[in-house]
């Protein structure tokens, strides 16, 4: 067998040539079929990439609802008490008020009892008779007693506890 190259690539040709013919079909069905797999796996992978981001943009809008409606909360909180703090001292300056008042009020008046009571205590002093006046008013009225015997009433000179 003599052959050229042209000859034998005819013969490998021939006998092979349908066979790899069909391995070709088959390879570029097989990459066909791959190309379709691997678009329909990104559809799917960004179906679910999507799915995923809005998913996370939901989660994202409900936390910052609620971190809102929390400072909401809070600020009601603070707002409460401070009006309730302001409420108090209130309270508290108006009672002090009110007792100071009452505390002026109260010294005022034991301030003119005192006055009064100091008055009619020096008026007692001034008025009282001293033991010498009362001596001899009472001398006097014994003596007074013993001059007039006629009328009855008996004087004793000595005391007697009986």
């Amino acid at each position: 067998m003599s052959g050229s190259p042209d000859n034998l690539s005819q013969i490998r040709d021939i006998l092979v040539g349908s066979e790899l013919a069909s391995l070709h079909e088959t390879i570029h069905a097989v990459d066909i079929r791959l190309q379709q797999l691997i678009e329909g796996f990104k559809k799917d992978l960004e179906t679910a990439i999507e799915g995923l981001h809005d998913l996370i943009g939901q989660q994202h809008q409900q936390q910052s609802d609620r971190i809102i409606a929390i400072e909401s909360m809070i600020d009601q909180l603070e707002n409460r008490q401070a009006e309730s703090s302001n409420h108090f001292t209130q309270q508290v300056e108006e009672l002090r008020n009110q007792m100071t008042a009452r505390f002026e009020e109260l010294t005022k008046t034991h301030q003119a009892h005192t006055e009064s009571l100091m008055e009619r205590l020096n008026a007692i002093d001034n008025n009282k008779p001293d033991r010498e006046t009362i001596a001899s008013l009472l001398e006097s009225l014994a003596n007074s007693l013993r001059t007039y015997p006629q009328s009855g009433i008996e004087v004793q000179t000595s005391s007697s506890n009986e």
